[in-house]
């Protein structure tokens, strides 16, 4: 089976993929590897093939400051915002293009991206018959909502008091929907103009509700209940 794993040149997002992407070549598949040129060596060293990401979206994460000019300068929570309409949403464009163009030198059966490639979005969104089933893995901790209604990022504690569900609800949640509305702009923008919908609505949990299978990483302990 030929099979593209996608992932943002950035270490903690590629290394788990090319685990699994070792593994599978053992099994015998065929396996190609989508991701940034300063990759290239630590993919073909493993004797998977390589297939770059376009230029626009090839950026250099050894010295992400670099990359994005006044990143440096920026809040945490900045930078963060940065980060996503730059290397996740804002790239979703020009990472389907260049997917589509390995699929056609390379039809895979399987896409397996890592949970944070928004760019194999359009392609199952699109649902063009017939398309590579698209798998994605989790390798940051799962988006899910919480019972206790606490906010997905901060790692703030799990608690089961009424008075602090209902300070998780009422007040940290509408601080973390308003903190991130610009970004839910970005990926409404970013699929219209790619003439997409997408029915969930909610950038954080697109990859998770959309792709054919989702694959979760982890230590089942280290999760909330």
């Amino acid at each position: 089976m030929k099979i593209i794993i996608a992932a943002l040149p950035a270490a903690g997002h590629l290394n788990p993929m090319l685990g699994i992407g070792c593994f599978l070549a053992e099994l015998g598949h065929e396996i190609c590897v989508y991701t940034g040129t300063t990759m290239r060596s630590r993919v073909t060293g493993l004797g998977l093939k390589f297939h770059p990401l376009p230029e626009a979206v090839d950026f250099d994460l050894s010295d992400i400051n670099a990359c994005f000019e006044g990143r440096a300068e920026l809040s945490e929570h900045d930078q963060v915002a940065l980060d996503f309409e730059n290397m996740f949403l804002g790239a979703i464009a020009e990472q389907d293009a260049g997917l589509q163009k390995l699929l056609l030198q390379w039809p895979a059966e399987v896409v397996l991206a890592e949970g944070l490639f928004y760019g194999v979005l359009p392609l199952i969104l699109r649902n063009h018959e017939p398309r590579p089933t698209v798998i994605q893995c989790g390798v940051c901790p799962p988006p899910l909502p919480r019972t206790d209604f606490g906010s997905y990022g901060p790692g703030a504690p799990f608690t089961d008091s009424p008075e602090e569900r209902a300070h998780y609800r009422d007040v940290v949640a509408p601080m973390v929907r308003d903190l991130l509305a610009p970004l839910q702009a970005t990926y409404a923008r970013v699929l219209s103009d790619l003439n997409l919908e997408e029915p969930n609505s909610d950038f954080l949990r697109a990859n998770l509700r959309n792709a054919d299978i989702f694959l979760q990483s982890g230590v089942p302990a280290f999760e909330y209940p």
